[in-house]
């Protein structure tokens, strides 16, 4: 429990610290503690309605009450059909394929003005056209993989290349672009929102009635398994072997962000340091990921 309430604090605390900083009158730094041990606290003895009054009153001062009564509203449907192993923790919430349909439009509309305003500005263009330019060749040889690997031109993506779960049954595209540079790995990005908004539409469309999660063994059977998907960042996998208890022998985790980092040097040299956030920044880089 004490673990749980320090990772509660911590998330809550970095929210609300934003809020109060963003405040037209900003709080000191002990006033936000107090207010994130306060919300922690009503969590924990399950008073939502406390919880929910100390948040909104720190956040009013930052949000219309009309989206901050949006925020709570879709916390069940965001937060109620968690993953576990073998499937969901509970049933989709009624009206969440209208609600969710609803967001992507918005999402839809906020993207094109995003592009607008990245595409039209000059100092973006300039600090992002031919800038960390890689080939595709280099890319292969350097294992890149994800969408900086598709920004250089190379078709690869495992969720068409290697089809797992119900990828075998949507139609999208596979974002590609041929320059290498800064400008195309964001342009890269850009394109696949719109294609997992695509994905999104037909997974609610063509979701099957039934059981929303198996019956799994506790205990992994006895050997080896060896799996890789596609995550946002590139290919992902995994490795294990079992000896048949409840946890494995060995678990090995290959990390797209690992790859990607090592591979950096080359699109750095002949830039400027001005450079460097940009040619990083790009690579959504995660360093939790990396270390891994």
């Amino acid at each position: 429990m004490k673990n749980i309430r320090r990772v509660l604090v911590m998330m809550i605390l970095a929210v609300l610290a934003a809020a109060c900083t963003a405040r037209a009158t900003p709080l000191p730094p002990e006033q936000v503690e107090a207010k994130a041990l306060a919300l922690v606290n009503n969590l924990i003895k399950s008073d939502y309605a406390a919880a929910r009054a100390d948040f909104d009153k720190t956040m009013l001062d930052v949000l219309p009450e009309s989206d901050l009564k949006e925020v709570w509203e879709s916390l069940p449907a965001q937060t109620g059909a968690l993953k576990e192993i073998g499937g969901v923790r509970s049933d989709l919430p009624e009206n969440y394929e209208r609600d969710v349909n609803l967001t992507l439009d918005e999402f839809e509309k906020r993207l094109r003005d995003l592009e607008s305003l990245m595409d039209e500005n000059e100092p973006f263009l300039m600090r992002t056209v031919g800038i960390g330019k890689m080939d595709g060749k280099t890319a292969m040889n350097l294992g890149l993989t994800g969408p900086i690997m598709r920004a250089s031109g190379v078709e690869m993506d495992l969720r068409r290349l290697d089809p797992y779960e119900v990828y075998a049954d949507m139609k999208f595209d596979i974002c590609t672009h041929t320059d290498g540079d800064v400008y195309a790995r964001y342009r890269v990005r850009m394109d696949e929102m719109r294609e997992s908004m695509k994905i999104v539409r037909q997974a609610l469309a063509q979701a099957p009635a039934g059981p929303i999660r198996v019956k799994v063994p506790r205990c992994p059977p006895k050997g080896n398994v060896v799996n890789h998907v596609e995550d946002p960042r590139g290919e992902s996998l995994m490795y294990m072997v079992s000896d048949g208890s409840e946890r494995p022998y060995r678990l090995k985790v290959r990390s797209p962000n690992f790859v990607n980092l090592s591979a950096s040097p080359p699109m750095l040299v002949g830039f400027k340091i001005s450079d460097v956030p940009a040619i990083m920044g790009v690579m959504d880089m995660c360093i939790g990921e990396t270390d891994r």
